[in-house]
């Protein structure tokens, strides 16, 4: 089982400056831990991809969550985490508080479809802290 990691932003001036390179890392922390349950292989077999868009709305308290959108031809589950940008936006570290409000939210999503993330969960704060630290995963805004 994999899991992926895209950006959609709806919304001018509402994203984080996550690159690909950040999501092809933060989607090997998730494929590298994850453990589907027997309920979820039965329904769905192991050769199966989960994929998190991040995205971000202003004006919400809490990340949203939208999905699935199950595509059984390309054997991909998809969901959409809407992060909350404002709330994020005015924290002290907003690069690394989204990071984390990702990893937790893809976590909670993972354990509602029955797979295990492992502890991706767990280690939210110090992947964070390792995904920030490296100036490739992000886009220069200036």
């Amino acid at each position: 089982m994999k899991v992926g990691f895209s950006q959609v932003y709806i919304r001018e001036g509402v994203s984080f400056p996550f690159s690909h390179v950040y999501q092809a890392a933060l989607g090997h922390a998730f494929t590298s831990s994850v453990r589907p349950s027997a309920t979820f292989l039965k329904k769905f077999g192991g050769d199966w991809t989960v994929i998190f868009f991040i995205s971000a709305k202003r004006d919400l308290g809490e990340t949203e969550v939208r999905g699935p959108g199950t595509l059984r031809k390309k054997k991909q589950q998809e969901w959409t985490l809407f992060l909350p940008f404002d709330v994020i936006s005015q924290q002290r570290q907003p690069n690394r508080a989204a990071c984390v409000e990702t990893i937790k939210s893809a976590c909670s999503v993972l354990e509602r479809v029955g797979v295990d993330a492992g502890d991706v969960g767990s280690r939210a704060e110090e992947l964070a802290s390792t995904f920030v630290s490296n100036p490739t995963h992000f886009h220069d805004r200036t």
